[in-house]
């Protein structure tokens, strides 16, 4: 898979990110989408619906429509497979603080995917080459995801680190019932609390 078009709401931000990645710049987004056979959305969380409904009646069958959000759900294109597209989500863990230096560690970046089960495998496979870590989560369970990736050594930590805080809640407000709280994050473990 190579990168060979940009399209942006601005012309001249389109030429300057095909210019930094070696692609052709589009001025009209029914271009790109007619002469392309996947199609990355990276805009913000509100631009994708947005998106959405302005390439939806252009001609996608057979393409793949991936957002880079980490907060939606490719159900987020709506009516999809009556179009005859497939829609996904990959979304890369990972701060993109610069955009002319932030993806050179991008290698580092977990994937979570999901989507149309047609190209899912496909697609993380791809990442996977390209020596990143990727897993398939399902769309309902979006929101749950960021956990996946935490190694378990920090689970335990940040664990440890949230049953602190809730003691030192519990001796601010004695009147309050944790006690739900306190065997989610596994007991009371010190002699004040037993």
């Amino acid at each position: 898979m190579k990168l060979s078009r940009c399209y942006s709401k601005s012309y001249n931000s389109a030429e300057h990110a095909a210019e930094f990645t070696n692609s052709k710049a589009y001025d009209k987004l029914q271009n790109i989408v007619i002469e392309s056979d996947a199609l990355f959305i990276t805009t913000p969380d509100d631009e994708i619906k947005k998106i959405w409904q302005s390439i939806k009646n252009v001609k996608i069958n057979d393409k793949l429509i991936i957002h880079t959000s980490g907060s939606l759900s490719s159900n987020i294109f709506s009516d999809i497979k009556n179009k005859g597209a497939f829609g996904y989500s990959i979304h890369p863990m990972f701060p993109f603080s610069d955009k002319y230096n932030t993806y050179r560690q991008l290698n580092s970046a977990y994937f979570s995917i999901e989507g149309d089960k047609e190209y899912l495998q496909t697609l993380k496979t791809f990442i996977e080459k390209l020596a990143n870590t990727a897993f398939i989560i399902d769309a309902d369970k979006k929101s749950l995801y960021h956990l996946e990736v935490i190694p378990k050594k920090h689970c335990e930590l940040y664990k440890e680190l949230s049953r602190q805080l809730l003691y030192l809640a519990l001796e601010k407000n004695k009147e309050k019932d944790y006690g739900r709280v306190i065997n989610f994050l596994g007991g009371r473990n010190d002699e004040k609390y037993s």
